[in-house]
Parts: structure tokens; sequence; C-alpha cells
């Protein structure tokens, strides 16, 4: 009898982060929710935490747990998702599976790469896994053995369906700078040069990006 092959979407490192940014937003809000009256600085510094609140918050409560099991003796993928509020479980056939893919979604030269495991079926599906890994090495090495599980072929070096990733980077990246844009005008002032400065704009925008691109990876399969 064969041991069936499981992997697992990163959860823990997704609520590691989204706690974080509720843990600083929290401190934010401590710190200034009492004085009175509030400069532009501080009001700037209260708003930033009350959203940087709400996106740890919207992280977590979409955050998925996502199983995905690789049985030979059945020769199917079994997969199990949850979140707060539903479970979902599907049963692939291994003869529906045409190769297992890696994703790749940001930069080498920023050193900011992230490589996601998909499954790519036959009818031209792409199954998110959401297992990520951040080294090219361990994530076709790890595809190489899954397809070697399965019994099909391994990707081919290629993006599997870039055009998704790519216009879902982009689209999750204008959210990121318009929620930084909004958050600017309510709490600090009118649009100027200098508000692409300081602490602020970095950890506004990256954070919602984040959120913004797992969400469109869920929703836009």
């Amino acid at each position: 009898m064969t041991t069936p092959m499981t992997i697992q979407s990163n959860r823990n490192k997704n609520i590691i982060l989204a706690t974080a940014l509720m843990l600083l937003g929290a401190l934010f809000v401590w710190k200034l929710h009492d004085v009175t009256p509030l400069n532009s600085n501080q009001s700037a510094a209260l708003w930033l935490g009350y959203l940087l609140l709400f996106i740890g918050a919207a992280a977590l409560t979409w955050n998925e747990q996502v199983t995905t099991e690789f049985d030979r003796e059945r020769q199917q993928v079994r997969q199990l998702a949850k979140n707060l509020f539903e479970s979902r479980m599907r049963h692939i056939p291994f003869s529906d599976i045409e190769r297992i893919g890696v994703a790749r979604v940001g930069r080498p030269s920023s050193n900011t790469e992230f490589y996601f495991l998909t499954l790519i079926l036959k009818n031209g599906e792409r199954v998110d896994t959401g297992h990520w890994v951040m080294s090219r090495e361990a994530a076709y090495h790890q595809s190489e053995e899954i397809a070697g599980f399965v019994g099909c072929a391994v990707n081919d070096g290629k993006l599997p369906n870039p055009s998704m990733n790519s216009s879902n980077l982009a689209i999750a990246v204008l959210i990121g700078i318009a929620i930084y844009a909004a958050y600017y005008r309510k709490a600090v002032g009118p649009w100027c040069p200098a508000m692409w400065f300081g602490s602020a704009p970095p950890i506004i925008i990256l954070s919602s990006t984040w959120t913004a691109f797992t969400l469109l990876r869920r929703l836009r399969r």
C-alpha cells in the first residue's frame, strides 16, 4: 500500500503576516485614540492604525487552509479547502491532470519571487494548491516529485496562465496604491509629492497589495 502524498497551503505564514499587521495597527490606535486634539501627523498615524487593523482582519477572515492529497491507490487527488465560512472537497482523477505547474510571481532583480504549485488539467483549468515557496529550486524539486508520483508531466519552465498572474498582480498593485491615496486624502490632506515619502507608503501599499492579490487568486480561477 502506497502512502498518499500531501501538501498544504502556507496558512501559518499568512496568519503571521496578517497578525503582525493587526498588532502594528492596534499599537497606533492604542497610543492615539485618547489624544486630543490630534495634529496632522498623529491623525495620519491613527488612520494608518485603523487601516492596518482592517487589512489584517480581512486577510485572516478570508485565509484558506488548503490540503491537497495525492492518492496513488485510488488514482485521484483529494483537495480540501476551508475558511471561516465554508469547507469544500474536490476529487480530481490522475488521468485529468496534464502536468504539475510552477507559477512565479515577482521579480528576480528585487529578490521578491514567490513560486506557487498548481495542477494544470487537460481541459486547461488551473487548480491552485495554495502552497508557495521563495526558492525556485525547491519549487521545481517539489513539482517533479509530485509529477513522478502522479505519473504526469512536470511544468516546462513557462508560467502556467501567465496573463492571469500578471493581471492579478497589476490589479492588486493598483488597489494598494488606491487604498494608500484614499488613506492619505482622509487622514492627512490634499495629495502632494511628499505623500510618497516616509514609512507609511510602503507599509500600506505592500500590505494592501498582498491582501488584494490573495483574494484575486481565489476569485479569478
